[in-house]
């Protein structure tokens, strides 16, 4: 998985616009901006279809609003929290990408493209997957009012695994949805932690992830051997012998596990 974390002047502002903000400071100068500059406000609305095409190229056909913005002290202060807090995310993904990346190409055995991750500030509270993918790179909007910055790469990661993993969404979306957060809540922070995050405090898995998990462990690669020290490790019980071991799982890709799974429950 390749992240780029990024910050642009015209997408932190079309964002400030755009979305709600509690912050009481920022509602008057939005509401200024729209007493002052109505038809320019309006326009710039469409803006955000065109500037993640060529970000690092791109000229508004109208900056009025922009330039008033990028002005005022409120901006300035914006701007440098933006700035720390993509320098938060960076390190943080630094610091364990060699290691996600290991985990999750032995786990998914499908290519990801590489995503650009655009901050934006935190109190907006967003995570924004709307945006088209450009030149074979992802793009996520995100501003997050959270200081548990992995849980943050961690919900990066969901984010880009249910836009990338292709599978039909009307009928093995549940499914889908399942195996990520086994991938990504469960099998990847236990790797990461050498302890098991299957079962947290009282918060169990769902019915759905109980199905999956005899077929998931076989997926991994797990011994029949070894099952029941696993079902000990995550404290998720199964009988074994009501499942066929089936080697052929772990040589399957994430896309064909979840076919493989919707099709056995089926039946």
């Amino acid at each position: 998985m390749d992240l780029k974390f990024i910050i642009n002047d015209y997408i932190i502002i079309w964002y400030l616009l755009f979305q709600t903000t509690e912050s009481e400071e920022l509602n008057k100068i939005k509401q200024k901006l729209w007493t002052n500059h109505k038809e320019e406000y309006n326009n710039i609305y469409q803006d955000k279809s065109t500037i993640f095409e060529d970000y690092k190229n791109y000229i508004p056909s109208d900056d009025t609003i922009y330039n008033v913005v990028i002005e005022t002290k409120r901006y300035e202060k914006i701007k440098n929290n933006v700035e720390k807090y993509r320098k938060f995310l960076m390190s943080t993904w630094d610091a364990n990408k060699k290691s996600i990346n290991r985990i999750l190409r032995s786990i998914l055995r499908i290519n990801i493209v590489p995503y650009d991750i655009f901050i934006v500030n935190r109190n907006l509270n967003i995570l924004d997957t709307s945006i088209e993918n450009t030149k074979n790179r992802g793009n996520i909007v995100i501003g997050k009012d959270d200081n548990n910055f992995i849980n943050t790469i961690f919900n990066l990661l969901l984010t880009i695994l249910r836009k990338e993993i292709k599978v039909d969404k009307e009928t093995k979306e549940p499914i889908a949805r399942s195996i990520i957060e086994l991938i990504v809540l469960n099998e990847l922070p236990t790797r990461l932690t050498n302890k098991s995050t299957y079962i947290s405090g009282r918060v169990e898995l769902n019915d759905l992830k109980r199905q999956i998990y005899p077929f998931w462990l076989m997926y991994l690669g797990i011994k029949k051997e070894d099952l029941n020290k696993y079902m000990e490790r995550d404290k998720i019980t199964f009988n074994i012998d009501d499942y066929k071991y089936n080697k052929h799982l772990s040589r399957m890709d994430i896309e064909e596990f979840i076919d493989f799974i919707y099709d056995e429950f089926k039946k």
